[in-house]
């Protein structure tokens, strides 16, 4: 190849031209303002770089819900996401059904993420989700991550750590949105 446009954290050091990205290439806009009274948080599921914990994962969300009682969140799971997480996120929303508004992945139509990224000036994301995360950035929204553990020697988590410290997103979940 003349040119290899790579994201940083796939670590490529071979030969020929290459261009680093911060994170995933996507096919998305930033288009308009965004509505400071709407949230995102996105949800993926098992994969090889962090070990799954659907208890700590509604924690977060419901620190986050808590916390943030200006912001109306829409939460979207994906094909990844596990079966009991969908059981205790049921629970979930019966107990914070003011400000938080479940979307099934079955039921939206195709560029609902895109159309909801948009709209939502805010986004929590699983760490695990490097695409929705780079989406997100890319569509102009403020990223929260849900923390996930990781595994040893996880690159993706490297690359999180490193926006983190370049203020592309932020970890911290007792932090209220407004100081954002």
């Amino acid at each position: 190849f003349d040119l290899c446009i790579i994201p940083e954290h796939d670590r490529y050091f071979g030969r020929g031209l290459v261009y680093r990205t911060k994170g995933a290439l996507c096919d998305i806009k930033k288009i308009g303002k965004k509505n400071p009274r709407k949230g995102l948080i996105l949800i993926g599921g098992a994969s090889r770089s962090f070990i799954w914990n659907s208890n700590s994962v509604i924690k977060q969300i419901k620190k986050l819900v808590i916390k943030n009682p200006q912001i109306k969140f829409e939460l979207s799971t994906s094909r990844r996401t596990p079966i009991d997480f969908l059981d205790k996120l049921e629970r979930l929303k019966e107990e914070l059904n003011k400000n938080l508004k479940l979307s099934n992945t079955k039921k939206q139509k195709n560029n609902w993420v895109m159309d909801k990224m948009h709209e939502a000036k805010y986004a929590w994301i699983t760490e695990d989700s490097i695409s929705m995360i780079s989406e997100s950035l890319t569509s102009g929204q403020l990223v929260g991550i849900l923390t996930l553990e990781n595994t040893k020697g996880n690159r993706r988590r490297e690359a999180l750590d490193i926006l983190k410290k370049e203020g592309w997103i932020f970890y911290n979940q007792d932090e209220s949105y407004q100081n954002k």
